[in-house]
């Protein structure tokens, strides 16, 4: 049985050397600032630049980005306690696009030598956006980087070699008599029919004729195109692949690599394969490597390809049945039912290789047992068996196994008919469709304002831009288990950057909504040494934290300034709503999150709704659970949106009130709820809207005051009792 033809799955097109190694290298951009780079099963992905090093970090609903909380996490973006949205922009700045292009040219540059004189040419190839313009056109912009950065790197690279080598009369094709570069060519879907001879014959050479392509004659190394080059195109001597582009993301890791893993050849059109260099491990890895450039945006890019290369095999998971076994054995190795039954029977369950973890529904759970591997050896069994055991189990299944839990589906949010009518009014009677006006500023007051913006301006840290390359080298034999992905850091430089002054005003009067006139104002009067010197260290971030600077000023000016009007006008829409006679509100509507109502808690008997304990937070769920009862409460709720409307945009307060007032007035107490440890410990946007929310309460306490209705709006922070707030208001 010495023999058997085994099926290949991805995992053995790894280990028996059919396809090239993966090298990918992270670059990134990056800046002592959070940046969302992406959202998995519910936590925020953020990368940040801390003393010089990137730090990954998972943030979760009240976590902290960017001196802001977390309010809400979407699939693609979150919402931020000034109700801001953050998104998973996967797009690259001009200079992520540069830095990538030019790590990309750097590679290639370090292999093709070698490569060169094995006879092997070295094809590079760029994956960008579907916009033609990017590479043609007249703002071409990823075509002009290209071209700069190619032209610096190869002025550095022709002097280092000897002018009488092939290889330096081979590089000096790659200019035309006109000395235009002509090493990199693309292909569009919008080059169909296209008239112009260069791009048609371009076009040709990537698409038909691989041999020219293939060929030392040809000066083509760099190909740009999109993900939807031609179905079914790759080439074996792609040796580099960039990612300048997210499009296509949904498309498998493997896939999107797919173009450039086949064995090269070289000009005899001869393949280097293992074979062919002598059972040579370490030479055929050297060769056939496929070094991939992807942006820091795509989050675990190594770890999805090795876990596509696991899913994609005939392995079993951590647990297993006997049959499900039994089908991996014969799928993998091709073996007679008979020859399959004894590897089962005899050797894997008889010598306890497999031993049994569980009964369910009367069917043998089994798993791995710890001495797996030295059992095995002790069984003598031909190797062509053993090689058959060995590539069925999978060292850590749960790695490329998830169990998926079905979620419960939520209730609607059913009120009390006792408390129908006294939580309505409370909702009426706050629930205005109210609108903030500001006075105006007058001269001196604006120009202390802009004297209070330029100092805390002028006393930023604007750290410089550090780019920094990972290489992350997976090891093939190592799949699947814990080190097979070796990452080290190979480069790190910092970045001056050039400031487009108009722009970089405009912006900001843009992102703080105030006149261009005043953001000017305030720019002149910074001083020349921050205008030119530090301002270039980082423009993004400059441009980030004074639109902070300038919004935190202006928000101690406008509650000195502002006032609520419209009180009096009509309520917002109502968001009661009826079924089979019983009132409700939608789901999710005073809470993300859902609890049933078990056994009974303090306020149970004065809480709004019948069934369900709707929440934001844990520190919500224990005021419901853990406060005590007082007689005076008449009930209790939790409040659905009320958006008012503040210059940082709207802000809902948490819980609400209705109290007996030993007067005969009808108390209504607002209550903010904060698991902080004290009220400066508030993101400031969060303590701005609170702010702007008291004058809104205050106006409405004004308004209600000849009706026997008080309003009192609270800030509970953190452990403050109930009964504290109750005997303020």
């Amino acid at each position: 049985m010495s023999n058997v033809a085994y099926v290949l799955d991805s995992i053995s097109s790894f280990r028996q050397s059919l396809v090239k190694k993966i090298v990918v290298y992270t670059q990134d951009v990056v800046e002592n600032t959070d940046t969302l780079i992406a959202i998995d099963n519910k936590k925020a992905i953020v990368s940040t630049l801390i003393n010089g090093i990137i730090a990954r970090r998972e943030l979760g609903v009240g976590a902290v980005f960017n001196n802001k909380s977390v309010k809400k996490i979407n699939s693609d973006n979150i919402v931020l306690a000034d109700d801001t949205i953050e998104k998973v922009d996967y797009s690259l700045s001009d200079q992520s696009l540069r830095a990538m292009i030019s790590e990309t040219i750097k590679i290639h540059f370090e292999k093709e030598k070698t490569l060169f004189e094995r006879g092997i040419k070295a094809l590079t190839l760029f994956f960008m956006e579907s916009d033609i313009s990017l590479f043609r056109g007249e703002n071409a912009k990823v075509n002009n980087i290209f071209k700069e950065e190619y032209k610096k790197q190869y002025t550095e690279v022709i002097s280092k070699i000897d002018a009488s080598t092939k290889y330096y009369q081979y590089l000096q094709n790659d200019f035309d008599n006109d000395d235009d570069l002509q090493v990199h060519k693309g292909y569009f879907s919008g080059d169909k029919g296209n008239g112009d001879e260069k791009i048609k014959t371009g076009v040709d050479e990537i698409l038909r004729d691989k041999k020219k392509l293939l060929s030392f004659e040809s000066p083509t190394r760099f190909i740009f195109s999109i993900w939807a080059l031609q179905e079914g195109w790759d080439n074996p001597n792609v040796f580099t692949i960039c990612k300048l582009s997210n499009q296509g993301s949904e498309i498998s890791k493997l896939q999107q690599i797919g173009r450039g893993l086949r064995i090269c050849v070289d000009q005899n059109l001869q393949r280097n394969t293992l074979k062919n260099l002598n059972d040579d491990q370490e030479e055929f890895w050297k060769i056939n490597n496929l070094d991939v450039v992807v942006s820091s945006k795509e989050q675990g890019f190594v770890e999805a390809i090795q876990n596509e290369i696991l899913s994609n095999s005939f392995l079993v998971a951590e647990t297993f049945t006997e049959q499900q076994l039994i089908k991996a054995l014969k799928e993998k190795s091709g073996f007679d039912d008979d020859t399959i039954v004894m590897l089962v029977d005899d050797i894997l369950i008889g010598n306890k290789m497999i031993v049994r973890k569980a009964i369910v529904d009367g069917q043998k759970i089994y798993e791995r047992s710890p001495q797996f591997a030295a059992i095995l050896k002790q069984q003598n069994l031909p190797e062509d068996q053993v090689k058959a055991i060995e590539s069925v189990f999978a060292s850590d299944a749960s790695t490329y196994i998830q169990k998926g839990e079905k979620k419960k589906d939520k209730k609607k949010v059913f009120i009390k008919a006792t408390h129908l009518q006294e939580f309505q009014n409370l909702w009426n009677t706050i629930n205005k469709n109210a609108f903030y006006v500001l006075d105006t500023l007058s001269e001196q007051n604006e120009k202390q304002l802009i004297e209070n913006i330029k100092a805390d301006i002028e006393a930023l840290n604007i750290e410089k831009i550090l780019l920094q390359t990972i290489r992350a080298e997976l090891s093939v034999d190592k799949i699947g288990e814990q080190g097979a992905i070796m990452k080290k850091q190979v480069d790190s430089v910092f970045y001056k950057n050039k400031v487009d002054y108009l722009q970089l005003v405009r912006t900001l009067a843009n992102n703080t909504k105030t006149p261009l006139t005043f953001v000017v104002n305030v720019f002149n009067a910074l001083s020349d040494d921050f205008k030119h010197k530090l301002l270039q260290n980082n423009p993004e971030q400059a441009q980030r934290e004074i639109s902070e600077i300038i919004k935190k000023n202006l928000i101690g000016v406008l509650k000195a300034n502002i006032k609520y009007d419209g009180i009096s006008g009509k309520a917002l829409p109502n968001v009661f709503k009826t079924e089979s006679g019983k009132t409700y509100l939608d789901t999710g509507s005073v809470g993300k999150f859902q609890k049933d109502i078990e056994g009974d808690f303090s306020l149970k008997a004065k809480w709004v709704f019948e069934e369900v304990i709707e929440y934001d937070s844990d520190f919500e769920l224990e005021i419901v659970e853990q406060d005590l009862d007082f007689d005076i409460i008449e009930i209790f709720g939790k409040l659905p949106r009320l958006k008012i409307k503040t210059p940082l945009g709207e802000y809902n307060p948490d819980f609400c009130y209705a109290i007996k007032s030993a007067e005969g007035n009808k108390v209504f107490l607002i209550v903010e709820a904060k698991g902080y440890q004290s009220s400066t410990a508030i993101p400031a946007d969060e303590k701005g809207k609170i702010d702007f929310a008291k004058k809104y309460f205050e106006a409405l306490g004004e308004h209600y005051k000849d009706e026997n209705i008080k309003i009192s709006f609270k800030e509970r922070i953190n452990k403050t009792q109930l009964s504290a707030l109750i005997s303020n208001a």
